[in-house]
């Protein structure tokens, strides 16, 4: 793995506990969405509010997504040795396991829903330049290596949308990544789980690096896209690392 010296943006936390796991055992080694990601997609029927009217949901109360919760929830099963629940539709709302899901989502989202302001925020931001996206995705490379060569795997917030675009916050999204390839500064893959695309060990965030402000000293960014296999390309504005804390799941 080869990941350029750049400056560390933020260092977010990881538990005591997931730190003697994989000094024993990096889950990054063990960890395949085929056979640790959930069977069903990210698409849950209904509404996640007891209030329809909100519709918060991405297709007009019909359908919405809790893809940072399927990706804690899991995380959290790999390390206590369990298996995922059989299922390849997802769960009723009064079942313990979307209970779950559902309260894990919350949590990803940081103390005060610190890690919504920071989507918001980037939601705002150019994709050039010295303060845009692309220049606080490769800040931000170095703690996801960091926590990937540490054998840990780490959830990642992805910027999909700018502001100009929408302002609904849920159009971004979030994934698990478990390893990291290179060949130099140039270019990486990130590769990750992703709940939209279920079953799937092809799906992979490519960076390649650009010019973000040149001069005798330039300043670099990664301009970023999500493949699913060799068929599926779209862009993603921007990339940065999440917190997990280690949480012991109830039995499903």
């Amino acid at each position: 793995m080869n990941v350029p010296n750049m400056i560390h943006e933020e260092q977010p936390t990881t538990s005591r506990a997931d730190s003697s796991v994989t000094r024993e055992q990096p889950v990054t080694a063990r960890f395949r969405p085929t056979q640790h990601g959930f069977r069903f997609g990210n698409r849950f029927p209904g509404d996640p509010t007891p209030w329809p009217w909100l519709h918060l949901s991405g297709e007009a109360g019909r359908i919405y997504g809790l893809c940072g919760g399927m990706c804690a929830t899991a995380y959290d099963l790999l390390l206590a040795g369990r298996p995922l629940p059989p299922l390849t539709e997802p769960p009723p709302k009064n079942s313990p396991l979307y209970r779950y899901i559902f309260w894990r989502q919350w949590q990803t989202l940081g103390t005060l829903w610190l890690y919504t302001l920071k989507f918001f925020h980037w939601m705002w931001l150019p994709d050039e330049g010295p303060r845009g996206t692309w220049r606080r995705t490769y800040q931000a490379l170095p703690v996801i290596a960091t926590r990937l060569g540490a054998g840990q795997l780490v959830p990642l917030g992805l910027v999909y949308v700018s502001h100009k675009e929408t302002w609904i916050l849920w159009h971004n999204h979030q994934v698990l990544a478990y390893g990291l390839t290179s060949s130099g500064p140039e270019q990486l893959d990130l590769h990750i789980y992703d709940p939209n695309f279920e079953q799937r060990d092809d799906v992979v965030i490519h960076a390649e690096r650009v010019v973000v402000q040149p001069g005798p000293a330039p300043l670099y960014g990664y301009r970023c896209v999500e493949r699913v296999g060799t068929t599926t390309e779209f862009k993603v504005r921007g990339v940065f690392p999440m917190p997990y804390r280690r949480r012991v799941p109830p039995a499903f």
